[in-house]
């Protein structure tokens, strides 16, 4: 099923959104139906044929829980804010309006890739990498006498590798250079482990999924987020937000 996965994303990122046809489309939507949505249709119709035909898998047991929705909002947007906040501090009196927010065609494109990642690129991943790779590889390790907690972090390691390699296809395709690539394995492998605790810590779905998005693309009021600052912000804040849930998890 991982080679399924990876095959299905290299062909779609490559292929299919890079089609004049889809990206005709979508430019008539002012691009709020985004590639980055779109593309992964076809994603969603395979994995859910296979979890629910095969696996016997439903929305709850990939932590598609309603019940957790209003918290990943709250935690999603209080960390959007905080990003804003520190952002409008730290450059007092020098803060400006991010252009994109002129309300023409880079402001709906703006919204439109965010969308797409909230229910496409990050959706994906997320429900495939750490809802059921990581899950299941917890359970199997467990099953084979695997203490519970060290099942969990053999899981969240191998997941995360898996994760950051399942990227290759696409480095090698886009003609990327060995340093190139080993920078990106490193930030995915770090943002793959980030990741996978938060959703073991939480166990809600839509918080990962909306940090995830807001790391591929921060949406900033302001001009400038795209500095090493701003960078800086969505690769270390989501190293604190994994904190501050563990410090609330050990009171709790």
């Amino acid at each position: 099923m991982i080679l399924v996965f990876t095959s299905m994303a290299t062909f779609s990122n490559l292929v299919v959104s890079m089609g004049d046809i889809l990206r005709t489309f979508c430019r008539t939507t002012g691009n709020l139906l985004h590639p980055t949505l779109l593309n992964y249709v076809p994603y969603f119709v395979v994995l859910a044929l296979m979890w629910w035909k095969v696996g016997r898998i439903g929305p709850r047991d990939l932590g598609l829980d309603r019940s957790r929705l209003p918290a990943a909002i709250r935690w999603v947007l209080g960390f959007w804010v905080a990003a804003q906040l520190g952002f409008a501090a730290i450059h007092l009196g020098h803060v400006s309006i991010n252009p994109v927010w002129d309300w023409g065609l880079e402001a709906s494109t703006t919204i439109g890739y965010l969308l797409g990642q909230l229910f496409g690129n990050a959706m994906c991943e997320e429900l495939f990498w750490r809802a059921f790779v990581m899950t299941q590889l917890a359970a199997l390790l467990h099953h084979r006498g695997w203490r519970p907690n060290r099942a969990l972090i053999a899981a969240v390691f191998l997941s995360s590798i898996l994760f950051a390699l399942s990227h290759i296809p696409s480095d090698l395709a886009l003609d990327r250079s060995l340093s190139e690539i080993l920078v990106h394995q490193a930030a995915a492998l770090g943002g793959g482990l980030v990741l996978s605790w938060l959703y073991a810590l939480s166990g809600n779905l839509f918080l990962v999924v909306g940090i995830h998005s807001l790391i591929n693309n921060p949406v900033s009021l302001f001009d400038g987020y795209d500095t090493p600052w701003g960078k800086a912000f969505f690769a270390f804040g989501p190293p604190v937000l994994l904190t501050l849930l563990a410090l609330r998890k050990r009171r709790s």
